[in-house]
């Protein structure tokens, strides 16, 4: 892993892992840097996506092949972090090998990550959303975004085995049933041409995504695939976005492109400090408003 952070707090922000970084953020004290009872010093954080503790190896390594890394540890950290087995097990963080989960799955035991995702969704879903958008190559209006979080939330996403706290983003779209791409704006060029080549009943105005003449033509986007994939100390997480098309019980694919979670892109958007940055009050207002109502 090439990030920590310092607190398993709602709002504490993650770094990317640096000896520099690392130890300016910590200052060397306890309970990041601790004398132990063998005489060793050893180094500490925590998992930005599971809240577990982390001890970072090869801090003063001078070796090139064993650059620094933090990797979980099965044991609490007083003053730090409580180690929970069911959020290690969990945690996209500490994959050992491929995992190609089900939407299906539930968290176990691990529940008490639900509430910070929540609040995460509910201050920054403007954030969230824009994220997503960049990563679709598609505007997300606010019905559309009004209308994946409801799935999101009907589908209790927060609760899904391999939810974590940098992955928020991309659960909102894998979470939602298919959505209607119609009268959409389409800014992903490779997509449009796609569309384009193997639908031609469907015709752009710009950007804007229309059917030809009064064609009952149904064009479609939703998720599958969640992946999570080891790669040396870190991993790659990603999920595939599908487009159809439906017409007279015939459904054909139009485009499909395979999304890789960029953590820094949202973890740089969550650290942009109080009333600094451009924010969305019309979909802040829309998460909010669900959020209360769904209680």
């Amino acid at each position: 892993m090439k990030i920590f952070k310092l607190h398993p707090d709602m709002d504490a922000r993650h770094y990317p892992l640096t000896k520099e970084i690392y130890l300016e953020m910590t200052s060397r004290m306890p309970p990041y840097v601790m004398l132990e009872s063998d005489g060793k010093m050893r180094h500490y954080a925590v998992c930005p996506a599971c809240n577990n503790p982390v001890q970072i190896i090869g801090l003063h390594q001078q070796k090139v092949e064993r650059a620094i890394y933090a990797k979980h540890i099965p044991k609490t950290i007083p003053r730090l972090a409580t180690y929970r087995q069911a959020a290690y097990e969990n945690c996209p963080l500490a994959a050992k090998s491929r995992i190609q989960a089900e939407k299906s799955a539930r968290k176990s035991g691990n529940d008490d990550l639900a509430p910070q995702i929540l609040h995460i969704i509910e201050r920054h879903f403007d954030r969230i959303v824009r994220v997503l958008q960049q990563a679709l190559g598609i505007i997300i209006s606010p019905k559309l975004a009004q209308a994946l979080l409801e799935d999101y939330l009907a589908e209790e996403g927060y609760r899904y085995k391999y939810a974590s706290l940098i992955n928020i983003p991309w659960m909102i779209g894998y979470f939602a049933r298919a959505k209607s791409l119609v009268y959409c704006l389409v800014k992903d060029e490779v997509m449009k041409k796609s569309i384009a080549e193997h639908e031609p009943n469907v015709v752009f105005s710009g950007d804007k995504l229309d059917k030809k003449g009064k064609s009952f033509l149904h064009i479609d986007m939703y998720f599958s695939r969640h992946d999570i994939r080891p790669e040396g100390d870190a991993i790659t997480e990603s999920m595939d976005m599908v487009i159809v098309s439906h017409k007279n019980g015939v459904k054909k694919e139009l485009f499909r492109k395979r999304i890789v979670f960029d953590y820094d892109s949202f973890q740089y958007l969550l650290n942009i400090p109080e009333g600094k940055g451009k924010r969305r009050e019309d979909l802040l207002t829309i998460a909010h408003q669900i959020l209360q109502q769904a209680g």
